[in-house]
């Protein structure tokens, strides 16, 4: 790579001593191990430094630099101190002035990174991730390029469409009826040949979409329900294994690490898989872990007085709750422990990546409090989480293929809603192929400022059963949501729709206020129509009702949307 400019990127994976690794640190392996070892790599002179690196005229830091400008990854691993991780990391620290007098950035840190932190903020890029010598599927999934993501996707296939046809009846009795040869199924475009899978399919044929016996299912899960009767789904322990490496995945890409406790605000129990995946996913990384549950404030401050925890998972409306509890208790939020929280199950930021109303009041109380957006369902057991870009959510393409389709279940352009559709790779309980989940958003394809060429996702605008058509305006209840969320006197708000005598849809908004004046409904009516050029009915509730409205009995989350139609 440094001697032949025809290569246009360097990959350096755990090279070592004479790789990339200082030697005048004498640590892990050495240059006499180098020379007894591997002596036909080098000219007889370079054993007169044996065990006397001290005296070399040059060290491995300017072999980095005649790569300059071109850029070189150094990839470290956690456990392999005999090619000396710091080294390595240094040696490209002190190659950082050549790439300087061409203008260029270098690592764009002064310490080594935690672990499972890539760095890419210039042509010096650098990780040092979690295991052995070796390259690791991780490592390959931080530089590779579009195309190759593609392929990788295209192979796995193949292997996913052979493991349903032998072993999934709906699959089996789907690729018969509509005389589908897998065969024939080569690329993701091909993918359009197969009729999609519904939420209505895995109602109706529940128990057709399980692959294993009995005897291998270890963890049932169901949906949350949201749009129909839940449904329930099987997991195998090959299953919780992907769904804790989902996670990993998950807490590295917002730059998590085996240093950060987390604190965990969502249920672990009631059947809910995303928070037994959050606590695998912190233990495979080796976080520590506050196991608090959903809600309670007083307990959750106590947890973050107690642990001093680092980084939360938590439901983003949560955190309106947790400030005013602090400034009513005089707690000191600013100041605490808490550095990030990883936000779930509500939109954070509009399509141009903009934070949005709860985004923005969360911000402006706590700005220290870094929000990363993560957006996941039971049925693809994966999720697309935000870098610190914060541009998207990053798909992860060794666990999941997206599509993102329109009503007529084609292919939309970049730039135009669609509906979220997937295929899982790797699952064998309930594997899903060209699921539609209902949820609609906007994709990107081109490279993240963070380094990574994966799809990246935008905040979900809606979902699609969900969907309103009131007096000529298509709405979304998370447009709704947020215009609720920035009135103030508004405690809490239950949005209803129904379908009225003409049969159209009518939309009722249950309001929790102190407030109740004919003033207060214009003012809220008159900033509908600024923001969505219609407004609604407004009913004033007291806000004890409407909780009791929010949180039915067997309900995991808050209501706050309720279709009557």
């Amino acid at each position: 790579g440094a001697s032949d400019p025809r290569f246009a990127l360097v990959i350096s994976g755990n090279s070592g001593c004479c790789g990339v690794a200082i030697s005048r640190r004498c640590f892990g392996e050495t240059v006499e191990a180098m020379n007894v070892r591997f002596p036909h790599w080098f000219c007889g002179n370079y054993k007169q430094f044996n065990d006397r690196e001290k005296y070399l005229p040059f060290d491995q830091h300017e072999l980095v630099a005649l790569i300059a400008p071109r850029p070189i990854y150094i990839a470290s691993a956690e456990e392999d101190n005999w090619s000396d991780q710091k080294g390595e990391f240094l040696g490209g620290k002190g190659a950082e002035p050549v790439y300087a007098l061409y203008g260029l950035n270098g690592i764009g840190c002064e310490e080594m990174p935690p672990v499972d932190t890539p760095y890419m903020n210039g042509p010096i890029a650098y990780h040092n991730r979690k295991g052995p010598h070796a390259v690791l599927p991780y490592d390959w999934e931080q530089f590779r390029s579009p195309e190759e993501i593609k392929a990788y996707q295209e192979s796995r296939l193949a292997e996913e469409l052979l493991y349903l046809q032998n072993h999934s009846r709906f699959y089996q009795h789907l690729f018969q009826a509509y005389h589908i040869d897998i065969q024939q199924i080569k690329t993701i475009e091909d993918l359009q040949q197969i009729p999609v899978t519904t939420k209505t399919d895995l109602q109706l044929h529940n128990e057709d979409f399980i692959c294993v016996s009995r005897d291998e299912i270890i963890d049932y899960v169901t949906t949350s329900g949201t749009l129909g009767d839940p449904v329930t789904f099987v997991l195998t322990s090959e299953d919780l294994d992907r769904l804790a490496y989902n996670e990993y995945l998950s807490f590295t890409t917002t730059g998590c690490s085996r240093q950060d406790i987390l604190q965990l605000m969502t249920t672990i129990d009631r059947r809910f898989m995303a928070g037994l995946a959050y606590y695998m996913g912190a233990r495979e990384l080796g976080m520590g872990v506050a196991r608090v549950g959903n809600g309670i404030p007083e307990l959750q401050w106590d947890t973050i007085r107690r642990i001093h925890p680092t980084c939360g998972m938590v439901v983003p409306s949560f955190l309106i709750k947790l400030i005013e509890f602090a400034e009513k208790n005089h707690i000191d939020y600013h100041h605490c422990s808490m550095q990030k929280c990883v936000c779930i199950g509500e939109a954070l930021r509009n399509p141009d990546f903009t934070l949005n109303t709860l985004g923005k009041r969360i911000h402006e109380k706590w700005d220290s409090l870094q929000l990363y957006s993560t957006y996941a369902s039971t049925e693809m057991q994966s999720s697309f989480t935000e870098c610190n870009e914060f541009h998207g959510g990053h798909l992860q393409p060794e666990l999941i293929i997206v599509e993102f389709l329109d009503d007529n279940n084609q292919p939309v352009k970049e730039g135009e809603a669609g509906e979220v559709t997937i295929t899982t790779l790797g699952v064998r309980g309930m594997p899903l192929l060209r699921f539609k989940t209902g949820d609609i958003c906007y994709h990107y394809t081109e490279p993240c400022a963070c380094g990574r060429n994966t799809i990246r996702l935008s905040s979900i605008l809606g979902r699609k059963g969900q969907m309103i058509k009131y007096k000529g305006t298509t709405l979304y209840p998370p447009a709704l949501f947020d215009i609720l969320d920035n009135i103030p006197h508004i405690k809490n708000y239950i949005v209803e729709v129904y379908t009225n005598e003409l049969g159209t849809d009518e939309i009722l908004i249950r309001i929790g206020s102190e407030n109740r004046s004919e003033a207060f409904a214009k003012e809220i009516k008159d900033l509908f129509r600024s923001k969505v050029r219609v407004a609604p009915s407004i009913n004033f509730e007291s806000a004890e009702y409407i909780a009791k409205i929010q949180m039915p009995p067997m309900s995991r989350k808050i209501v706050k949307f309720i279709d009557l139609r």
